[in-house]
């Protein structure tokens, strides 16, 4: 093609036609930049294609992240409310304490809430410096209501957690508990006559109630939580 091009040029050239080669000339430089202009189209087309197909897997990793998220929050916040109700009644009915005779193992539960720790690699990728699904910002600010609610119960975890540390643990060895509490802990034999007096002591029933205000705070939260993850999963299937 370059060789034919040539042979014209050379021609007009040798024929003195000054007129025509200009033209010509215009015309090569304009089909030149005509093939440039195409190169760099298929060239946005063929980035902008695989750019969508890695948006499009992004998304589907997304959605099988947040239904595993969905399971483990669905789970904690039937075993807070569970754990939620035995201690309500512990602390608002006395006749509750002759069902827990019966079930000593319930009164180690009364001190307990069901944290979650979720592994969001696909959120946290998106809301950071490298995201892979454009245009998509309705979805960007529902994985922040997530994220922003998650933070929120890591915050109510650590705060439970130094509760047990500084409270229950320090309870458990002054009242020397500690290995009936790990023996119930393995599954293994307890001595269920000391268990079952840890429930007249009002020490122990102020714990019950620090730890069911924990338990709140996490059913507050993870009912919020599971809200957004629905959400979330909705818009992604609504194709948005």
């Amino acid at each position: 093609m370059l060789r034919f091009f040539r042979q014209i040029r050379k021609k007009l050239m040798e024929q003195n036609k000054v007129r025509t080669y200009l033209l010509y000339a215009i015309g090569e430089i304009a089909l030149v930049m005509i093939g440039i202009l195409l190169a760099l189209q298929v060239n946005n087309w063929n980035e902008e294609r695989k750019a969508d197909q890695v948006s499009e897997t992004t998304i589907q990793k997304l959605v099988v992240e947040l239904e595993e998220a969905k399971v483990e929050v669905e789970e904690s916040l039937v075993v807070n409310k569970m754990f939620l109700n035995w201690s309500n009644q512990y602390l608002n009915s006395e006749s509750y304490t002759d069902s827990l005779k019966t079930n000593p193992s319930r009164i180690f539960r009364l001190i307990s809430s069901a944290s979650v720790t979720l592994d969001l690699p696909v959120l946290q990728q998106e809301l950071g410096s490298e995201q892979l699904i454009s245009d998509k910002n309705e979805l960007s600010l529902k994985l922040r209501h997530i994220k922003n609610e998650y933070e929120k119960s890591t915050s109510v975890q650590s705060t439970a957690d130094d509760l047990w540390n500084e409270n229950v643990v320090g309870y458990f060895i002054d009242r020397q508990m500690l290995v009936e509490f790990n023996a119930w802990m393995r599954g293994n034999k307890y001595n269920e006559e000391a268990v079952i007096n840890l429930m007249y002591d009002v020490d122990y029933k102020n714990l019950v109630a620090l730890v069911n205000s924990v338990t709140i705070q996490y059913i507050v939260i993870y009912e919020k939580l599971l809200g957004h993850i629905d959400e979330t999963i909705e818009l992604i299937e609504a194709g948005n």
